[in-house]
């Protein structure tokens, strides 16, 4: 019997934190997608939605039941030297199915991170003074900008 995707660190809402040099890794093979999510954020590792000067370094998250890092409307969040991978075992039509999701957020920094093996693109749209450096994005589809 499995359980549904729960998340692992909720940082909605929150202010000036930095989160650093940790692994975040989901009990992949025991978990179910949570299919009624009225949230959009169950089946997400990491969540900072509406958040401001959140800062991710050297983060690692991994086997995620279907999504990595939901970070929606958030302000001023730096993503740097991270690594967010295999999320999903099964190919999955979500839009929520991503390693990186982050639409209508200003001032995002991601610098050298790796982003790979999720059903679905990394979201970026309707971000305000975001800068994209020396990423790697593979198997994900298309990045939205």
């Amino acid at each position: 019997r499995k359980s549904y995707s729960r998340v692992i660190l909720d940082l909605d809402s929150k202010q000036n934190v930095e989160v650093a040099d940790i692994r975040f890794e989901s009990n992949i093979n025991n978990n179910t997608v949570v299919k009624l999510d009225t949230s959009r954020k169950s089946n997400f590792a990491v969540t900072s939605q509406k958040a401001t000067n959140i800062t991710y370094k050297n983060i690692t998250i991994e086997n995620s039941i279907l999504s990595g890092l939901f970070a929606e409307d958030i302000t001023d969040m730096v993503l740097e030297g991270s690594s967010i991978k295999a999320g999903g075992l099964l190919l999955n039509q979500s839009v929520f199915a991503t390693g990186l999701y982050a639409p209508g957020s200003t001032k995002i920094r991601a610098t050298s991170n790796l982003i790979e093996n999720f059903s679905n693109s990394n979201d970026l749209t309707s971000n305000t003074n975001s800068t994209l450096t020396g990423n790697i994005v593979k198997n994900t589809g298309i990045c939205y900008i």
